[in-house]
C-alpha cells in the first residue's frame, strides 16, 4: 500500500484496503511516509480525486468501531484528516468526515482539534481562502465556543490572516459572521485594522496603475455573488472562492485586463472591509475614553484602564492612521479622521505625528 501511495495509484490503494481482512485498523493507522501521514491523510494531501477520497471514507465507515481512532490520527504536524481536508478546501470531504463520526460530541471534538500550531480545521479553511469549506466547518462549531476556534494561541485570528493574505471578500464575510474578531489583538499588538493599514495595494490611492490600466479601470465591473453549494460543486475542490467569483472579464476578451480586474477587486473589497473595521473597531474608542477622562495615558495605572487595544498600540508605536499615512493610503486616512477626528493626535514613540 505504501508503494501505491508513493506512486499516487489510488485504485491500487483501494484494492489493497478492500482485500484486507476485517477488522484492520492497523492498515488505516499505518504511517505511509516520513511525515507520519496515514493513507487517509495522504489521499487528501496528495490530491486524490473527491471520488477516490469518498470511496476511502466509505470503506473506513465499514469498521464502525475504528472510525473515531482513524479520523483522530495525527501526522507530524498534528494535523488530522479533517485539518487536511480544510487546507485542501474540499467541501465534500468537510461534510463526509464529520458525518462518519457516530455522535455530535465526536464531531464537535474533531472540529475543535488543534494542530501543533494551535490551528483548528475551520481556521485552516479560512486562512487558505476556502470559502465553502470555512462555511461548512463553522456550522460544526457550537455557539458556546464563541471565537476560540478562530484564534491561534498567539492571538492571530482568521480575520488577521485573511486580510494579511488579501482574501478581502472572505474577510468581509468573516466580520459579518464573527463581529467580535474585529477588535481582537494578537501578541504583536496588532488589530485587524493595523494589518489592513499595512497593505498599500488594498487602496487605489496607494497603487500604481500603468496608463492602459488607468484608462480601463473605471469601466471594469466587479460583482460578488457566491454560488449555492450544489451537489455538482461538492464534487469539485475549492469551488467559488470569494476572491475568485466571476468578474465579467470574459466580456472584454483581453487577458491583459486580468491584472486590472484583480487590482480593482482588491480596492473594492479593501474599501469595504476598511469601512466595516472602522464601524466596529474598539481601537479608537479607548483613546476617546482617555481624552474624555483626561487621563495621563503614559501612567501604568491608567494604561490598564484603557483596555488591551490601547496597550497594544502603545507598545507597538504605530497606529492605523500613522501606518496609512506612511503607505499613502489616502482613503483610509480620510476614513479614520472622519470616524475618529482625535486620531490626528496620534504619535509614534519618537513623538512624530
Amino acid at each position: 500500500m505504501r508503494l501505491g501511495v508513493k506512486m499516487r495509484d489510488w485504485e491500487a490503494v483501494l484494492r489493497t484496503i478492500r482485500g484486507a481482512p476485517s477488522p484492520c485498523a492497523e492498515l488505516w493507522l499505518a504511517k505511509m511516509n516520513k511525515w507520519a501521514d496515514t493513507v487517509l491523510h495522504a489521499a487528501i494531501i496528495y490530491g486524490a480525486s473527491p471520488a477516490i477520497a469518498r470511496e476511502l471514507l466509505l470503506e473506513m465507515a465499514r469498521r464502525k468501531e475504528d472510525v473515531r481512532e482513524i479520523l483522530s490520527a495525527r501526522n507530524q504536524w498534528d494535523n488530522t484528516p479533517l485539518h487536511c481536508a480544510a487546507s485542501r478546501g474540499s467541501p465534500s470531504l468537510c461534510l463526509l468526515i464529520p458525518d462518519a463520526l457516530a455522535t455530535a460530541e465526536q464531531t464537535t471534538r474533531a472540529a475543535l482539534a488543534r494542530n501543533n500550531e494551535g490551528e483548528t480545521p475551520v481556521f485552516l479553511a479560512a486562512v487558505h481562502g476556502h470559502y465553502w469549506a470555512f462555511r461548512l466547518l463553522s456550522e460544526l462549531v457550537e455557539l458556546e465556543h464563541a471565537t476560540s476556534p478562530y484564534v491561534k494561541p498567539n492571538g492571530d485570528s482568521v480575520l488577521h490572516l485573511t486580510i494579511q493574505r488579501k482574501y478581502f471578500e472572505l474577510s468581509s464575510i468573516i466580520m459579518h459572521l464573527l463581529p467580535d474578531l474585529v477588535s481582537n489583538i494578537n501578541e504583536k499588538g496588532q488589530a485587524p485594522l493595523d494589518i489592513l493599514a499595512s497593505i498599500p495595494s488594498a487602496f487605489r490611492s496607494a497603487t500604481h496603475l500603468s496608463w492602459w490600466e488607468w484608462l480601463c479601470y473605471p469601466f471594469v465591473p466587479i460583482r460578488s455573488q457566491p454560488r449555492r453549494l450544489s451537489r455538482h460543486l461538492l464534487d469539485e475542490d475549492d469551488p467559488g472562492l470569494p476572491d475568485q467569483f466571476p468578474t465579467h472579464e470574459a466580456l472584454f476578451g483581453f487577458s491583459f485586463l486580468r491584472s486590472t480586474i484583480e487590482k480593482k477587486r482588491r480596492h473594492v473589497f479593501g474599501s469595504r472591509i476598511m469601512q466595516q473595521l472602522l464601524d466596529n473597531d474598539a481601537f479608537y474608542d479607548s483613546l476617546m475614553e482617555r481624552d474624555l477622562l483626561g487621563m495621563d495615558h503614559d501612567h501604568p495605572a491608567n494604561l490598564l484602564k484603557l483596555g488591551p487595544s490601547h496597550k497594544a498600540s502603545s507598545l507597538l508605536g504605530w497606529t492605523p492612521l500613522l501606518r496609512a499615512t506612511k503607505y499613502g493610503a489616502i482613503e483610509l486616512v480620510w476614513a479614520i479622521l472622519d470616524k475618529k477626528p482625535f486620531a490626528i493626535e496620534d504619535e509614534m514613540m519618537r513623538r512624530r505625528r
